[in-house]
């Protein structure tokens, strides 16, 4: 079962990043530093790709809002909510079990040498979907992102 406390942020696709945080900061009163831009080794449907992401988190939370932005052919091409964040201890064999109960491991972050890393999108037959972390990155991951709490 998934630690309802490692729930983290919830992740949306934007067409635009600056239109995005100013709609997000009138709508829900949170701020957001400026986006980044990272280059990221992904597997989505079975095929590696390189993509050039950009991100932003708000400062306030848990749960943060993530925006990222839109990426044609790539796990983030829909706008509109795209994933739960969770950070989960165990997380291969939480994906494992879920795989197992039907659940769709749509993509993953990969290292240089292709092996699963960082972030992992499991989907259900409903279309919610879950972007697992390791629980072990939590505190850096917050570091990293300037975050609280």
């Amino acid at each position: 079962m998934i630690d309802y406390a490692g729930f983290f942020h919830i992740g949306i696709v934007v067409k635009d990043m600056a239109e995005g945080m100013n709609d997000m900061s009138r709508r829900f009163g949170v701020t957001f530093p400026e986006a980044r831009e990272a280059s990221v080794k992904m597997r989505y449907r079975g095929e590696e790709q390189q993509v050039s992401v950009k991100f932003v988190y708000s400062r306030e939370g848990p749960v943060y809002i993530e925006l990222l932005e839109a990426v044609p052919g790539t796990v983030w091409e829909n706008t509109g909510i795209h994933h739960l964040g969770v950070f989960c201890d165990g997380m291969e064999d939480e994906v494992q079990k879920l795989v197992a109960d039907g659940y769709t491991h749509e993509g993953a972050s990969l290292g240089a040498d292709g092996s699963l890393q960082g972030a992992q999108y499991i989907t259900n037959d409903s279309g919610v979907r879950l972007e697992f972390q390791r629980g072990e990155t939590r505190e850096q991951f917050r570091k990293m992102l300037g975050l609280a709490g």
